[in-house]
């Protein structure tokens, strides 16, 4: 798919002549590194909304349902199915076990009379363990239930969390062992033609990323497919055959933390869209920060990337836009920074400067992320903030983007 095939697009406009779109909605819930929340940004969360109106979450740190809550009905607590957690550092798991509470919180609904898991979750060894003894050590108590598959690879110790050892809420999950390829494949949702795929990223700990892609059914793709077990919508795995399927129309890469995403490169080439962390911060020696050469050595020595590290890897895939997530403390929302007014009494004079400077520097500040990251990338790059929401929509093999609240 040529890069003319990705538009800016303002919909109204297109939507009487192109027909019904099908969406992805792309939701930034927190985007602050692992330095915590600030004032303007929660810790990291991301939703993906599917053409059949089914919300993935990827990552779900402290305070991400405020965070949905706040957007509702944008994202629906019910129409989550689905949690990829990239890794398990505190800033991306810590709001699981609220999110399950929630979200299967009735034992009046019907959907939670079935037997099968009304959520599922995905991520590295360990995710079975964290939220089993998390749900008994905060005597939780869930009305539906949830399953955890974990990926694997052949070598992986045995799992601490056996996996018929189950809660009452619990359903039988899957150990997904990855291909030869060091990939995983799973099917989700293929009634939509929507499929996820993950590969390994390097960080300090075990860390996923996951591409979203739809294929359609045709000549086999000339991108490199990971071996492995296959799963249905249903949640079912299975040792079929991989079906052909063309290669992706719509692709969408949302990483974990990471120092090198290279063993991800050839499943996310040509994305329409690449969501990066930016974590280590470049500035001048006027504040006092660290030179580009010492941000990028401080960011290999903890798994985490600059964002010209980011902007090198979307060049390497020829991505079409790149997301700048997990970004350092410093650079503030300023979309979210309230201005005084003159009727505005209760404020000083002092502290009124100290926002107006507040929001300069978090201006400055995000300018110059985006600066670093497009100098070796022509794409368009975007320094993601908290409830940002940009649309892909697929019209035959055009893919179409509108942000759905620029400023």
């Amino acid at each position: 798919m040529s890069r003319s095939n990705l538009r800016l697009a303002n919909f109204p406009k297109l939507s009487a002549g192109l027909g019904r779109p099908r969406d992805f909605r792309l939701t930034f819930l927190g985007t602050s590194g692992g330095g915590g929340p600030t004032p303007s940004r929660g810790c990291t969360a991301t939703s993906l909304t599917t053409f059949s109106d089914q919300t993935w979450l990827i990552d779900c740190a402290a305070g991400t349902l405020r965070q949905i809550r706040r957007v509702q009905p944008s994202i629906r607590l019910k129409n989550i199915k689905r949690i990829f957690i990239t890794h398990l550092h505190s800033d991306h798991v810590m709001g699981i076990i609220d999110l399950l509470k929630a979200r299967l919180r009735s034992d009046e609904d019907p959907e939670h009379q079935s037997d099968q898991a009304n959520i599922h979750l995905y991520g590295p060894p360990g995710l079975r363990q964290f939220v089993r003894m998390n749900l008994d050590m905060t005597f939780s108590e869930l009305h539906g239930r949830y399953t955890v598959h974990e990926l694997r690879h052949a070598d992986d110790p045995a799992s601490t969390a056996p996996l018929h050892e189950l809660r009452p809420d619990e359903v039988l999950g899957r150990d997904i062992v990855s291909g030869p390829d060091n990939r995983w494949r799973l099917f989700d949702s293929e009634r939509d033609e929507v499929f996820v795929d993950a590969a390994p990223l390097v960080q300090r700990v075990p860390c996923i990323g996951y591409v979203f892609s739809v294929r359609r059914r045709g000549p086999i793709s000339q991108l490199p497919l990971p071996a492995g077990n296959l799963e249905t919508s249903d949640g079912v795995g299975s040792e079929q055959s991989i079906p052909e399927w063309r290669e992706a129309p719509m692709k969408i890469a949302i990483l974990g933390d990471t120092s090198d995403a290279s063993a991800i490169a050839p499943l996310a080439m040509d994305a329409d869209a690449i969501v990066h962390e930016a974590t280590n911060m470049v500035s001048d020696s006027e504040r006092g920060w660290q030179s580009e050469e010492a941000a990028r050595d401080n960011a290999l020595s903890r798994g985490h990337s600059t964002a010209r590290m980011a902007g090198d890897f979307a060049r390497s895939v020829n991505a079409r836009m790149l997301f700048l997530n997990h970004l350092n403390s410093h650079v503030a929302d300023v979309s979210s920074i309230r201005l005084p007014t003159f009727l505005d009494h209760r404020r000083s004079v002092d502290s009124a400067l100290g926002l107006l400077r507040h929001r300069h520097e978090g201006a400055e500040l995000t300018d110059s992320v985006k600066e670093q990251a497009g100098r070796g990338y022509p794409g368009e790059v975007v320094v993601a903030r908290d409830f940002l929401t940009y649309v892909f929509s697929l019209n035959e093999d055009r893919v179409l983007v509108r942000c759905m609240n620029s400023d």
